[in-house]
């Protein structure tokens, strides 16, 4: 169907009218058309259509008023969502969509193309709208907003005809708007310019007369700064054509991609601020800045018609730019002011009532922008700038755009353009180029160019080159315009100190890094680094993604891994043992464990985080855990090997929160070897145990009864009771996963007789009393588990004992006492909660639908089993307790 609102409102399907029963129905329809796809609100669709006179019963007339217009609209769906309608467009075709969409894509075209897609549009667009549909308060509202649409398109479509020389036609257009809407000040102004520009001077001043009588007598001020400029120069006698435009950007470049926002956005910048707008792109050097800077110059041409030009400006002086800037202007050199405040108002005075888009390319600094900015409205300017320059933003009101790497779909996009032709091409290779590259335009370019000289077939033997050292070969036989050469320039610009700080963190291995661990990288107090990081990231050799967490650029890291910094290994341990002992303060607010005394002491240069509490310790792993992991690989490979077991040891109670066991089976079995290493048993005793459970957990029973036996050993070798007990509770919980629960029994009986750490003890009893529990000795089950939270409460494990606490559900369960079966369950779902342990509360809130279903409530049952599923669905586990399945279904 067709809709119109732009004069008569209407609706056709196939040419033929429909009918739209009454005025009221008719507003109603225009009321959905004027938002188009959105839900309108009751209380606003009553407003429009009825105003302040609203119906006896409002509800009931609206619903009238949407009937009727259902009955009418046969072919188009009319929702009810959200305590409002919506009335759904696509397919159909809509008058002010149609406009709209023309003068958007006007905007960026150049003056002929613009004319025709303006002219276009305003065949959609008769001026006169929302006739038909004058009840309640809707074309009050929306009518005087769609005119002014009309007019704006009319005055753009005027501007570009004077651009093109098709004055007559532009004067006869402005000529009807100034007299239609006399105080439209941009008609006036460009009437006067098309005056101006035929030579009609004293028709011009004339106008100028009429547009300051209109001003003062309707609104009591006097004409726009513009106006009263041209009238100056109208005054002066000044002919048009004396300033010479000229166009000083260099060609666009090829194979441009992607950046399609970013390009709209300033075209829409410049094209709709009638200041002096300043837009500042910004971004990591090599990431296509000054590319982006070139192609809106060039798609910008017909909004700047007085001329477009790019200056460099890194390593030059205000004044001599400023001297480039005013020969552009048509200064002759002797004529240059050697007085540098005297260059400065030159320059702003040559701008005066021009239309000149300045782009300064790779500003160092905010002083080198200030410096050269016009101070008059019309013109434009851009900078380019490693720097985010902030300051812009408060001294000049700046936009700012941070330019990102390309994405991968880009990326890949612009290497298969590029070498599409290329003899031997693998599709394979140039996707592993695209990635080898992450995402950078220069890199991008460089690689295209070595990919096309190579002889058939030898792409993907260019992919591997590139992957040894891709840096390197980035930045062959390309002068000084390489990758690295580019990093360099950045670099170079630091302080000394920044720059130790960048060389530093590129020993971090992982993707992302706060403060803390930067600090410690640098020897330096949390201050002195937050603000070398902020300075990093303000250079663009720094991603920020979080207010206090940073990353690299995949090649920026590769950059500053490759500098020789002074004190390497020294950082690298300062590194480590922040890991080491944020991790063990974290580990030891979820579990009092026996950690430390596997640890040298803590050095006097590392100040480590201290996380506040189990969920304050949860969020520091959850943070810092691809890190962590980082860090255990790192360390094992490059001569810190006691620092990778002693981190995989300190990680093991949120391994087990987590349930990841099968993720992380690897990393246990990468540090068991390295403490064998250290020819420490009580060492390899320790991460044996956690290697075995993550066993058990991922299902190798064998693997993990080998463990559990090989750290008894070790541990009785080394005299640790608490060890060895610790592996019996291991070797109790295979028995236990293999169904020998009386086997199991002796083992964790056994364990108790060792034990000698209460923190074991309660582990041990927790165990021994489930095993009780499933061999059918109830109460014996109940009082171990019971004694097991005593010891657990003492010693301030909340989360051991919630765990116990959903044992003594199931046990109170199964001996007929619902009561305080719900009251344990509950008491652990708080902690599990609190914790955000999804996994540890889904089985919690398993057990509490068993314990609905046995006081005979199905349906609460079924929904908390059904809410228990979800959770395990949401935390990615892959099991399902079998128990309540039935529930669930």
């Amino acid at each position: 169907m067709r809709f119109r609102v732009l004069g008569a409102v209407q609706a056709s399907d196939d040419d033929a009218g429909v009918a739209i029963p009454g005025e009221r129905v008719r507003t109603l329809l225009a009321a959905l058309l004027l938002r188009p796809d959105q839900v309108v609100a009751d209380e606003q669709l009553l407003y429009d259509v009825w105003g302040e006179e609203l119906p006896s019963n409002p509800r009931a007339a609206m619903q009238a008023a949407i009937s009727r217009l259902r009955r009418s609209l046969t072919n188009v769906e009319l929702r009810n969502e959200l305590g409002g309608y919506r009335l759904i467009l696509t397919g159909h075709e809509l008058d002010l969509t149609r406009f709209r969409d023309g003068v958007a894509e006007a905007v960026a075209a150049d003056p002929e193309r613009r004319v025709e897609l303006l002219s276009e549009a305003l065949r959609w667009h008769a001026g006169d709208v929302l006739r038909g549909a004058s009840t309640g308060t809707l074309a009050e509202r929306f009518g005087r907003g769609l005119r002014d649409e009309w007019l704006d398109a009319r005055e753009r479509r005027a501007e570009a005809r004077l651009l093109i020389g098709r004055v007559d036609e532009a004067l006869a257009e402005l000529t009807e708007v100034t007299a239609d809407s006399p105080l439209r000040e941009q008609a006036w102004l460009l009437l006067l310019k098309g005056l101006h520009q035929a030579g009609r001077t004293a028709e011009a001043l004339a106008a100028y007369d009429r547009v300051r009588q209109v001003l003062a007598e309707e609104l009591g001020t006097d004409p726009s700064p513009e106006l009263r400029e041209l009238h100056q120069v109208l005054l002066a006698g000044d002919r048009p054509g004396a300033w010479t435009a000229r166009t000083r950007l260099p060609l666009p470049v090829t194979g441009f991609i992607g950046r399609d926002d970013e390009l709209t956005k300033a075209l829409d910048l410049l094209a709709n601020d009638n200041g002096l707008p300043v837009l500042v792109l910004s971004g990591l050097g090599g990431v296509g800045k000054s590319a982006l800077a070139v192609r809106i110059g060039h798609a910008a041409k017909h909004l700047f018609p007085d001329g477009q030009w790019l200056v460099r400006v890194r390593d030059r002086a205000v004044d001599d730019v400023l001297a480039e800037l005013l020969g552009f202007c048509g200064v002759g050199s002797d004529a240059i002011p050697s007085d540098p405040h005297a260059r400065v108002e030159m320059f702003r005075e040559a701008l005066t009532g021009r239309r000149v888009l300045l782009i300064l390319d790779d500003a160092p600094s905010v002083d080198h922008v200030h410096g050269v900015l016009p101070n008059a409205a019309g013109s434009a300017v851009i900078v380019t700038s490693r720097r985010s320059l902030r300051e812009l933003a408060v001294t000049v009101g700046a936009s700012g755009t941070v330019l990102e790497p390309l994405s991968a779909r880009e990326s890949k996009a612009f290497l298969r353009r590029a070498v599409g032709g290329a003899p031997g091409v693998d599709g394979e290779a140039t996707d592993e180029l695209a990635g080898l590259c992450a995402g950078l335009p220069l890199a991008l370019r460089i690689a295209a160019a070595g990919a096309r000289t190579l002889p058939a077939g030898r792409l993907a033997a260019y992919a591997g080159q590139l992957r040894a050292d891709r840096l390197d070969r980035l930045s062959r036989a390309v002068g000084d315009h390489g990758v690295r050469e580019s990093f360099t320039l950045s670099y170079d610009a630091l302080p000394s100190e920044l720059r130790r700080l960048f060389g530093l963190l590129g020993m971090h291995p992982g993707d992302e890094f706060g403060i803390g661990v930067a600090a410690a990288l640098l020897g330096a107090d949390a201050g002195t680094t937050a603000a070398g990081l902020d300075q990093l990231a303000e250079a663009s050799l720094l991603i920020r993604t979080d207010v206090d967490r940073y990353r690299f650029h995949d090649l920026v890291r590769d950059y500053a891994a490759g500098l020789d910094v002074d004190g390497r290994e020294q950082a690298a341990r300062r590194m480590l043992d922040w890991y080491l002992y944020s991790g063990l303060a974290a580990m030891e607010a979820l579990y009092a464990g026996d950690a430390a005394q596997y640890l040298d002491p803590i050095g006097p240069d590392v100040e480590p985080d201290r996380p506040r509490g189990e969920r304050d310790a949860y969020d520091w792993f959850d943070t810092e855990w691809d890190s962590l992991v980082a860090a255990v690989r790192w360390a094992g490979t490059h001569g810190h090997g006691d620092r990778s077991w002693q981190l995989v040891g300190v990680t093991w109670p949120y391994v087990g929160h987590r349930r990841r066991w099968q993720d992380h089976r690897s990393l246990f079995s990468f540090a068991a070897g390295l403490a064998h290493q250290q020819e420490r048993a009580d060492c390899e005793a320790w991460v044996l145990g956690r290697l075995g459970y993550a066993q058990v957990y991922a299902k190798d029973l064998p693997g993990a009864r080998a463990s559990f036996v090989q750290m008894r050993r070790l541990s009785r070798t080394a005299g640790d009771r608490h060890g060895e007990a610790s592996a019996l509770r291991g070797e109790a919980l295979v028995s236990h996963v293999k169904n020998c629960e009386a086997e199991a029994l002796g083992l964790y009986l056994t364990a108790l007789e060792l034990e000698d750490v209460p923190i074991g003890r309660a582990h041990t009893l927790n165990n021994l009393g489930d095993c009780q529990f499933r061999l059918g000795a109830l109460d014996d089950a109940r009082a171990t588990v019971a004694e097991a939270v005593r010891i657990y409460r003492n010693e301030g494990s909340r989360q051991g004992g919630a765990l116990a606490g959903g044992t003594l559900a199931e046990i109170c369960l199964a001996q007929g006492d619902l009561e305080g079966a719900e009251q344990h369950v509950v008491a652990s779902l708080a902690v599990f909660r609190e914790l955000r342990s999804v996994v540890l509360e889904a089985e919690a809130t398993s057990i509490l639908a068993l314990i609905h279903e046995a006081a005979q409530d199905q349906e609460l049952a079924r929904r908390t089993a059904g809410h228990a599923a979800n959770l395990l669905r949401d935390a990615g586990a892959n099991t399902f307790v079998a128990r309540i399945a039935h529930l669930a279904e």
